[in-house]
Order: C-alpha cells, then structure tokens, then sequence
C-alpha cells in the first residue's frame, strides 16, 4: 500500500483546527501494533459461498483500506467473517495471532466492529453504551467515563453524551457506534459503511478523524465504502470486489481506474484530477455488455 496521505499527526491537528473539528488529547495505550492478514478467504451462509478465496494485501498499522463493490459483492460478508461473526477458511492473522485462537473477549478488544445498522430500541445513553464497550472488552478502569466524553467531543457529538440511543437520529447512531468502536483502542477497525447516515460535514469530519487514530494509535482500518471518490480522497488502499472475488487491489490511485470500475461496477468512468490535483471519478453512462 501506498504512504499514508496527510503527512504529520501535527499537521492533522492543524488541519483539524482549521475546518473547526474538535480535536482533543487521546491516550495512546501501550499495546502491540500489528497487521492485519487475510488471505484465501471462504465464507459462506450454508451451503451459499459468498467469498471464494479472497486475499487482500497485508494491512498495515496506521493504514486506512476500502473495500469497494457493487451490493451483494461481499463486503458486509468479509467484514464479519474477520470480526468473529461468521464461519469461515482461509487465513486470519493479526501480527502473529490466529483470530481464531482467541476466545469472544480476547477478539472483541483487538479487532473492533462497526456494523451497517445499530439497534433502534435501547434506552440506555450513549455515555453508558460506551462504557459498556468497554467493559465488554476488558476495561472498567477509573479513567473510562474521560475516554468515553473525549471520544465523543473528537466526533463532535459530545452534547449526546446522555441522551438515550433511541432518541437519535440513524446518523447520530452511526457516530455513536464510530465512538462505541473506537473508544477500545483496538488493533484493528473493521466499518461497514460508516458514512452512510451521514450528511456531508459529517462524513468529512469522520474520515479526517479516522485518519488521525489510524496515525495515532497505529492501527489497521477496513471500511466499506460506496463513494469512490472519498476512497481517492482518504484511503491509501483499495480492494474491489465483485460476486466474492478480489478483481483488483493497490493504491487508489493505481487501482481506480476506468478499466476496473467497468469490470467491477459495469459503467464507463473517467477518473481525472480536478483543479486543486485531487483525483475524482466521473460516471459517463453505462458499459457495453
């Protein structure tokens, strides 16, 4: 994968200040750094195999990778198999662990999910669902409730702190989900569509601040994205996907090309730099089948 983009964390900073995202001091907790291996991947929901032998390129800490894909491509699928969720073959190796040697809580505290949809009905407040996070992965340390509020003021939703899940809009759950994930520093960060439910600010603001964990804390993020152009903008990787298959993988820059998305995506694209250099994608029309 490609250099991340963005240069310093002190430069992230700065930037942050300007655009007028919160930014707040998070403790680094001494832990190992490791990357994430995935490689001859097979998942399935009964006899339906849904990912035929995906390998992606090794994660590495503080790196950022896409997965793109048309629906029903295996994104949602590879990300649960790597959480835990699903059965599955292949390799799954974070440094030199096997994810499947860990027990429930060992995983839930190194390998953090965020999924498509939280849970409408639950009453308790977002302070304490986060805290619940992080009980559940082994924490409860007298310091909890200041890296919960911190985690929330970088998300710029602190206000929510104590209004109950079920009172929030779907994108205010999808920043509090962000927050229930992040806020148990994990190695590694699993997203499947974080950016959905948000409005532009907000998915501005989400990627900068997945940017500054990733180069804080040094750890691996695997996000499912549908834009194209937020990958260009924000990743230093890409893995496209098609019918459970890996058709291409690499730097954005190298692998968001007109060529793949017409094989991935099945329409003719340019992808050009726009006046300030910054590559985007533009859809013509439909490819000739």
């Amino acid at each position: 994968m490609s250099a991340a983009p963005g240069g310093s964390q002190a430069s992230s900073h700065r930037s942050a200040q300007r655009e007028g995202t919160p930014v707040v001091a998070t403790e680094i907790h001494s832990r190992a750094v490791a990357s994430l291996s995935i490689e001859d991947l097979h998942v399935g929901y009964g006899r339906r195999e849904v990912l035929h032998g995906a390998t992606l390129p090794l994660l590495h800490p503080a790196h950022i990778v896409a997965l793109l894909g048309p629906n029903g491509s295996g994104k949602s699928t590879l990300l649960k198999a790597v959480a835990g969720l699903l059965p599955s073959t292949g390799t799954l190796q974070l440094g030199d662990t096997d994810l499947r040697s860990l027990k429930l809580a060992e995983r839930i505290a190194r390998v953090a999910y965020l999924p498509q949809s939280l849970p409408t009905g639950a009453r308790l407040t977002v302070l304490e669902t986060l805290l619940a996070s992080l009980r559940a992965a082994g924490g409860g340390r007298a310091d909890d409730v200041v890296r919960a509020q911190t985690v929330l003021a970088r998300l710029g939703c602190g206000e929510l702190a104590m209004q109950t899940l079920n009172a929030l809009s779907g994108g205010q759950r999808q920043l509090v989900g962000l927050a229930q994930a992040l806020v148990r520093d994990p190695q590694a960060l699993l997203l499947d569509e974080p950016l959905a439910a948000l409005d532009l600010r907000h998915q501005l603001r989400t990627m900068r601040l997945l940017r500054e964990v990733a180069a804080e804390r040094r750890i691996a993020i695997l996000v499912v994205l549908h834009d194209l152009n937020v990958a260009l903008r924000h990743c230093d990787g890409v893995v496209l996907l098609k019918e459970g298959r890996v058709l291409a993988a690499g730097s954005p820059a190298d692998a968001i090309n007109p060529a793949a998305i017409a094989a991935v995506y099945g329409v003719q694209a340019r992808v050009e730099a726009c006046s300030r250099g910054t590559l985007q994608v533009l859809v013509d029309d439909e490819a000739a089948m």
